[in-house]
């Protein structure tokens, strides 16, 4: 779902390293949540920008001058106030995410579960080649 007001902008390039220097200058240059990479294929890469008009502007702006740098601009496109049901087409969670307050967040629906949380088990220690755990400085 895709909260009421906001826009989406997309950013249509060529080359996964033009794709992703895009998304972080968007994601730096303006309060907006960044979603995707979506590869088309033939080396097309679609990344959607989701927030309010102007940010989306800024952002896309923004996006277009950094993927003209390392690949090619093949597309753009600003919705204003899109049909909510929209975000399926893509594949969007449900639910939008609650965003940080002064931050931007990237999603690409993808993102990977933690192997390692801290401080739930305490430091992670590499095994050693004989399959024995390494020991570290405050070991004592």
């Amino acid at each position: 779902m895709i909260r009421p007001g906001s826009a989406v902008g997309l950013l249509e390039v060529r080359g996964l390293t033009a794709a992703l220097a895009a998304a972080d200058s968007m994601a730096k240059a303006a309060p907006v949540d960044v979603r995707g990479p979506v590869r088309i294929g033939d080396g097309l890469v679609t990344l959607a920008v989701v927030g309010e008009i102007g940010a989306i502007d800024e952002a896309l702006a923004t996006g277009r001058e950094a993927a003209a740098r390392l690949g090619q601009v093949v597309a753009w496109s600003r919705i204003g106030r899109p049909e909510p049901e929209l975000a399926a087409v893509f594949g969007w969670p449900e639910q939008p995410r609650e965003p940080h307050p002064g931050r931007t967040t990237i999603d690409d629906g993808t993102a990977p579960t933690p192997r390692h949380s801290p401080g739930a088990t305490g430091p992670r220690r590499p095994a050693s080649a004989a399959g024995q755990v390494e020991g570290d400085a405050r070991d004592g």
